[in-house]
Order: C-alpha cells, then sequence, then structure tokens
C-alpha cells in the first residue's frame, strides 16, 4: 500500500514504465481471475511476483532517496511490525492453552518472527529502509526454515492425507479397483501411488460399479457413509482422520 500510495501521489506511476507495467501485470491476472466462475486460493499465486517485483523497485527507490520515507511508509511500517512481534511472542502462549505440547515447537519460530520485527521497528525508526528490507528477509528466510523444520511437521498428522494414504496402499493391493465418493482424488493418490482414483457421486454409480466387479474398496467420509446406508454391501475395515474429516476404506461387496 506504501507504494501504491508513493506513486500515485506523485503520478509517477504513469511516467515510469516499469512501475506501470507491474501494476498492469498485478491488476490483468487479479481481474481476470476475479471474473472467472471457479475461484481457487491457487490462482492469487501469478500474482505475488509482480507485487513482490513492485515493492522491491519501492525499496530500491526509497533506498536511493529518489521517493521520501513518508508518514504513511513509516507509520503503517511501525504498526504491521509491531503487531508482528507481539503477536509472535503470543503464539507460545496460545499453545500453552491449548497444545502445551507444541510450546518448544513453537518458541523457535516465535523468537525469529519476534526479534525481525523489532529489528524491523527500529529500522524504520531511524529511516534506514534498507535494513528494514533485509532484516525482512532475513525474518521470512529463518521463519521459513523454522516452519519446515519444526511446526509444518507437528500439523502434517492434522492436515494431510498422508497416514491415510499410507494405509490404503497397504491394504489394497494395486490390482484391486479403488473408488472414492462425492470428493476429489488429489489427496490420496500420490501417496497410494495410483494415478487416478476414479469419483463416484451416487448410489446408482456404486451399484454400477459393482454390477462389473464383485468387490472394490471406496474411500468415504463419515456422514456420507450414513447416507448411503452401506451395511448390506460393505463393511469398513478402516478408518482415519484428516483435519476435521473422518474417513473409511469400505470394502464393498456384490
Amino acid at each position: 500500500m506504501p507504494a501504491i500510495f508513493a506513486y500515485g501521489s506523485r503520478w509517477k506511476l504513469l511516467k515510469e514504465p516499469s512501475a506501470l507495467f507491474l501494476f498492469l501485470w498485478f491488476f490483468a491476472v487479479f481481474l481476470f481471475f476475479s471474473l472467472s466462475d471457479t475461484k481457487r486460493d491457487l490462482y492469487l499465486l501469478p500474482l505475488f511476483p509482480p507485487a513482490a517485483i513492485f515493492v522491491a523497485c519501492y525499496f530500491s527507490s526509497l533506498i536511493r532517496e529518489e521517493i521520501p520515507q513518508d508518514g504513511f511508509y513509516r507509520g503503517l511500517g511501525q504498526l504491521f511490525f509491531n503487531l508482528l512481534w507481539i503477536g509472535a511472542l503470543s503464539l507460545p502462549v496460545v499453545a500453552w492453552f491449548f497444545r502445551r505440547e507444541a510450546v518448544w515447537i513453537s518458541l523457535p519460530f516465535a523468537l525469529v518472527m519476534a526479534g525481525g520485527g523489532l529489528m524491523a521497528v527500529a529500522a524504520i525508526w531511524r529511516r534506514l529502509p534498507s535494513r528494514v528490507f533485509f532484516s525482512t528477509a532475513l525474518t521470512v528466510l529463518l521463519g521459513g526454515r523454522c516452519a519446515s523444520i519444526l511446526i509444518l511437521p507437528f500439523i502434517d498428522p492434522y492436515k494431510s492425507a498422508r497416514s491415510l494414504a499410507v494405509l490404503v496402499k497397504k491394504t489394497v493391493p494395486l490390482t484391486q479397483p479403488l473408488y472414492i465418493y462425492a470428493d476429489t482424488m488429489n489427496d490420496f493418490n500420490f501417496y497410494a501411488e495410483r494415478e487416478v482414483i476414479p469419483i463416484l457421486s451416487s448410489r446408482a454409480e456404486i451399484e454400477s460399479v459393482l454390477s462389473q466387479a464383485p468387490s472394490a474398496y471406496m474411500l468415504v467420509r463419515e456422514r456420507d457413509l450414513k447416507s448411503l446406508d452401506l451395511e448390506k454391501r460393505g463393511k469398513s475395515i478402516a478408518t482415519d482422520r484428516v483435519g476435521n474429516k473422518e474417513w473409511h476404506l469400505v470394502l464393498m461387496q456384490r
């Protein structure tokens, strides 16, 4: 926001081809995917390169003193980085009340983010944009490293379908058909080492599958298992949770 404000307030956006190109690049992608019928968070990824280059150009202008360090940049920067270090130090406290086993896991990440936030606050106060830039880059680098080593492996069992997919791989031979009910197969096919897991979306499709094969395996969520009433046609041979969803591996028989 300070970068857009700095260029827009001086009409530099129209005078500088590089800034105008990045601005148009960002909003062309944003508008295109905003107007599309389907919207997924992955569609936002193409926005990051122009935004990052635009901010880098802004910091370059700040460091070379081509753009003044106005009150908007300093005020918003102080607000953000103060909230960053306060929020980071709050993370182990929150973990203590909700997930005590995660306190020591969250502590290195919290210290990195809090330290980086405080360094950026001091750099903004002393009007040193180069230190703001490099302290932010270092914070992102070390914070990402701590997250990948400590935090992401801890939350993996709560979010990833890996454990259930590995169980499916051990239970269901590759020669046996495997289906998934009313969901996508993308969370399971990689770890189950199946290029495609066909999706069934109705009871009629299940009956069609069983009319062609004496038995088949199907992944189905708890809520769908109850509504399908498969007691006569199949039985649950394994169950596991992925986040807040409970999944069953059902062996269906003709």
